[in-house]
């Protein structure tokens, strides 16, 4: 009776310690599902949270410009990255095909030797240039750019300005001294004023196409492209404005690698072309990424590496920019129909 009374109790026991364990294990999935749900939950909920922020571009002149900066990198769709590396002309009607491959550092520990060394005799230290913002950063690249280098022809310019200046001086003194003249004397002078006169309507034709000639500018138009950026950091010869742009790019990418602030912040080629003969230009393009609630900023501005003259250097401006302000607009739309 009592193995009975026992034997029933070890069956009770065991019955209720699988109940126990069923329960247990019940409560453990339940959580685990519980658990995975909410995971899903919040990571979708992030993806949504992704998918809706708005990209927004802004412009703004580079004497206003004051984008904020943050050191975390901020992940960006590839049509946009792209917009930022290669400039919002690789979106326009007539882009300029692999812009960005004309970029070559060649020797990067070289070329940023030699960034170091000229920034330090401009009076910046190491700590100075890790403090830089994005404006600041971008008027010393182009500070560098502009002072170390001459424009291809410039020079040329400048004696065919001494030249016209020379010519007008004797063209003046003989105008004086034709009225003091008779018979022979005065007739030679006359020869000369005339022949003064079509000289300096050839060269004011000449000067019409802004500094050079077409024909001159297409003889030197490749002469740097082979070279790397830091041969040309080095050997200083005299650019045009595509050397001027992307060596500007290849400079601040060094100031980036230094500077935390400019995490964000990306200086590409923007070129204006127009077919010939009218010229257009290439300078460039600095955009810093901010994020700022549930939108994605685009904050842009126009740069000139090539001039030593500030208020020249500002190029979102009416006087420099002008129609091409639509044409910019146009190229932000496109780039907005093209979605991630």
């Amino acid at each position: 009776m009592q193995k009975s009374f026992q034997r029933k109790k070890k069956l009770h026991q065991l019955q209720t310690k699988k109940s126990s364990d069923l329960d247990y294990n019940m409560s453990e999935k339940i959580t685990r599902r519980a658990f995975l749900g909410l995971a899903a939950l919040v990571l979708t909920g992030s993806i949504i949270s992704k998918l809706e922020k708005e990209k927004i571009w802004q412009f703004t002149p580079l004497a206003d410009y004051s984008p904020k900066t943050t050191t975390k990198r901020i992940q960006i769709d590839p049509n946009y990255q792209r917009a930022l590396e290669q400039g919002l002309d690789a979106f326009s009607e007539n882009p300029i095909e692999n812009k960005d491959q004309a970029i070559n550092p060649g020797n990067q520990k070289e070329l940023r030797r030699m960034f170091l060394e000229d920034v330090e005799a401009r009076g910046y230290s190491l700590e100075k240039l890790t403090s830089l913002s994005p404006k600041e950063s971008a008027e010393l690249v182009c500070d560098i750019t502009s002072t170390n280098f001459d424009y291809l022809g410039s020079k040329e310019y400048r004696g065919i300005l001494e030249d016209r200046a020379q010519l007008i001086t004797r063209l003046k003194s003989a105008e004086r001294e034709l009225t003091k003249q008779k018979g022979q004397q005065k007739k030679q002078t006359q020869i000369y004023i005339e022949n003064a006169k079509k000289s300096l309507k050839d060269i004011d034709n000449c000067l019409e196409v802004d500094s050079l000639s077409s024909a001159f500018i297409l003889t030197f138009i490749n002469q740097q492209s082979d070279r790397t950026l830091e041969e040309i950091y080095r050997e200083k010869p005299d650019l045009i404005c595509t050397d001027y742009a992307r060596l500007a790019v290849g400079v601040f990418d060094v100031l980036k690698k230094i500077n935390p602030n400019l995490t964000n912040s990306y200086l590409s080629i923007y070129a204006n072309a127009k077919p010939l003969p009218v010229f257009g230009h290439a300078f460039n393009q600095l955009t810093t990424v901010v994020e700022e609630g549930n939108n994605i900023l685009f904050v842009s501005t126009f740069v000139d590496p090539s001039t030593r003259i500030l208020e020249h250097r500002d190029r979102y401006t009416d006087k420099y920019l002008g129609e091409d302000k639509s044409k910019i607009k146009r190229e932000v739309e496109k780039l907005k129909s093209l979605g991630n």
